[in-house]
Parts: C-alpha cells; sequence; structure tokens
C-alpha cells in the first residue's frame, strides 16, 4: 500500500473569454483621456461666506476650578507634638498577663 500524499493546489491563469483587439485598447484609452480632462476641469461649486453657522456649536471652555482653602495648621501641629506618647509596648504586655 502507498502512503497517502497530500495534494497540491494548481495555480492556473484564466484566459479572457473574448480576444484582445487592438481596437479596444484604443477605445479604453479613449475613454480614460476623456475621463481625466473632465475630471482635470472640474471645478466645485464656491461655498458662501457663513454657511457654517448653525452648523458647529461656539466653543465655551469650562470655569476654572477654585483651589480649596487650606487652614493654618501649624497650631494644631505644635499641639500634637506636646501631647504625652503613651507607651504601647507597655500596654500589650499588661494586657497579656
Amino acid at each position: 500500500m502507498r502512503p497517502a500524499v497530500p495534494v497540491m493546489a494548481v495555480r492556473t491563469f484564466i484566459t479572457p473569454s473574448m480576444p484582445v483587439q487592438k481596437g479596444m485598447l484604443t477605445k479604453l484609452y479613449v475613454i480614460q483621456d476623456l475621463y481625466l480632462k473632465e475630471l482635470k476641469n472640474y471645478k466645485p461649486a464656491p461655498v458662501a461666506k457663513g454657511s457654517e453657522e448653525g452648523q458647529v456649536k461656539d466653543l465655551k471652555l469650562p470655569a476654572a476650578p477654585v483651589a480649596p482653602a487650606v487652614e493654618d495648621l501649624t497650631e494644631a501641629l505644635a499641639n500634637y507634638d506636646k501631647e504625652i506618647e503613651e507607651p504601647v509596648a507597655e500596654e500589650a504586655e499588661e494586657a497579656a498577663h
């Protein structure tokens, strides 16, 4: 028995059903030239001034935010520094007994 061989795809070229004639190519070039000539001669209609009114909203920037007021904390910090430190380690030992 033969081992199975994978099938390979074969690329083929598609031939036109109608043979290309010299006259057809010149017709294609004439049509292309006419198209390009009309494209070059095209001038869009001018836009009237002020036509954008009502189409676009006016830009309105939001108000600048107000900075929050900061209290003078020097007195509060001084009072905190004056407080007596309580020994936390000694309390923890007493609670454990």
